[in-house]
């Protein structure tokens, strides 16, 4: 696994060059019981200091109140990325240890505003004219994890009325038990829905659809 902190800024940049609209990274931090906190501001100031697409914005969770309340953020550290518009896609933890150039898929993935789906996974997610919010959580030893993500990741970019938090289970333990995780990755759909693993597109539109209609 590659860590941004000793990674060449030119291989990061090679990769940042499929970026095609301005990213805006937003931090929520705060200095005190916040283990990884310095490691996340780290992590997105040399991203943003490799291209001028991808903007910093740092908040103190403790104190910045509207904005916490405006981007629904619960835990710090947290990472909300936006694009063009603000698609619902949050990030807790240190994203520095995901596998790296999956991270910087996502913030590409955003850049772009599209969503990489076939047309019938579109189309049975533009049924979903309710809110949706599901909570992914994952940890970055497991391979189905990925997908996962990505997929919810593409669903959100897809209908503005689906928004994501994509959390590590093991740094975020309390909420772990309080869904009851047991196995990874693993989504709860509006605090009352749930389901294990990586679906396929067909499946995980299926599931944000069922949990509407209470089967």
């Amino acid at each position: 696994m590659f860590s941004l902190y000793s990674l060449d800024p030119g291989i990061i940049e090679k990769h940042l060059r499929f970026l095609e609209n301005d990213v805006k990274l937003i931090l929520f931090l705060q200095e005190s019981e916040c283990p990884h906190c310095t490691k996340v501001r780290k992590f997105i100031e040399k991203l943003s200091s490799i291209t001028q697409k991808i903007q910093a914005i740092t908040y103190n969770y403790a104190i910045n109140d509207k904005m916490v309340q405006k981007y629904h953020i619960r835990h710090v550290p947290a990472v909300a990325l936006t694009g063009k518009k603000d698609y619902g896609i949050r990030y807790y933890g240190a994203p520095a240890d995901m596998e790296l150039f999956h991270f910087l898929d996502d913030v590409v993935d955003v850049s772009r505003g599209e969503a990489g789906l076939s047309d019938n996974v579109k189309e049975k997610l533009m049924q979903i004219n309710w809110p949706v919010h599901l909570q992914l959580f994952i940890s970055h030893r497991c391979p189905y994890s990925r997908p996962a993500v990505k997929l919810a990741i593409e669903a959100a970019i897809e209908n503005d009325f689906i928004s994501i938090d994509i959390l590590d289970a093991m740094e975020f333990p309390e909420d772990a038990e309080k869904y009851g995780v047991r196995g990874i990755p693993y989504s709860v759909i509006n605090e009352k829905n749930s389901f294990y693993g990586a679906l396929t597109g067909e499946e995980f539109a299926n599931q944000l659809i069922s949990a509407n209609s209470g089967k």
